[in-house]
Formats: structure tokens, C-alpha cells, sequence
């Protein structure tokens, strides 16, 4: 994939249908709510989308990630990645840990975070997990 030229490494970051679709459920916020149908379809033209371009990327430069995963152990999650991609996150991994802000950055796809210009990943406890 040329457009992505050859230093360049690829992030994707899952979420389940379930929780998108919930999302585009939500009314009262700044993005359009979206029907049971639309919210579906929506997910599932960007999975393809999204699945045909990681797969495009060498896959010693991608990784794939679950959300949840990610929002539940931040940290570990980053340092996981920061493994599986060779490389340097450890001043994003000593954010994650102190629960601080992160810049936006460019974004393929996404929702309402790529209109602020930083974002907060707290760890997400559940009566089931503890992260």
C-alpha cells in the first residue's frame, strides 16, 4: 500500500457490533442517532473497509487490538502493542498509568473523539473484572 509508505504501522482497534450499534442508539450528543438497521449496516461496510485496508498493511507492521481490552487495561494493552509493533510507547503507556489526557491523532475511522483535541482512556472496573 504505497499511500502508507513504508515506516508507517497500523493500529486497528475492534469494537463489537453490540457496542457500536448501542452507541449509535444514544441520543442528546453532538453525532446523529442512528436506527437499529442503519447502525448495522454502518459496522458492518466499515469492518469490511477496515479489514481489507489492515489486511493491505505487512503484518510486521500491524496489530489488531479489542476495545474493550484496550478501555479495561490501557496500559498493558499499550505495552502489548508497543511489542507487537517494535515500538517506543513508553511515555503513552506512563500516561495511560497515570490516567492522564492523550492527544487525538489521526484517525481512520471514528466517532466523536476525532473531534477533540484530547481524549482520557480511564480502566473501566466491572463487577467481573478488575483491570
Amino acid at each position: 500500500l504505497p499511500v502508507l509508505g513504508e515506516r508507517m504501522k497500523v493500529a486497528w482497534i475492534r469494537r463489537s457490533r453490540k457496542d457500536v450499534v448501542d452507541s449509535f442508539g444514544k441520543t442528546g450528543i453532538e453525532q446523529p442517532a442512528k436506527n437499529w438497521l442503519a447502525a448495522n449496516l454502518y459496522w458492518l461496510a466499515m469492518r469490511i473497509m477496515c479489514g481489507l485496508t489492515y489486511l493491505r498493511v505487512p503484518a510486521s507492521r500491524r496489530a489488531s487490538l479489542e476495545f474493550d481490552e484496550f478501555v479495561g487495561r490501557p496500559a498493558a494493552t499499550l505495552e502489548a502493542l508497543a511489542g507487537d509493533l517494535d515500538l517506543d510507547l513508553a511515555d503513552a503507556v506512563a500516561r495511560a498509568r497515570g490516567e492522564e489526557d492523550f492527544s487525538v491523532g489521526w484517525l481512520f475511522e471514528g466517532n466523536r473523539i476525532r473531534k477533540q483535541p484530547s481524549i482520557a482512556i480511564r480502566p473501566r472496573v466491572t463487577a467481573d473484572r478488575n483491570p
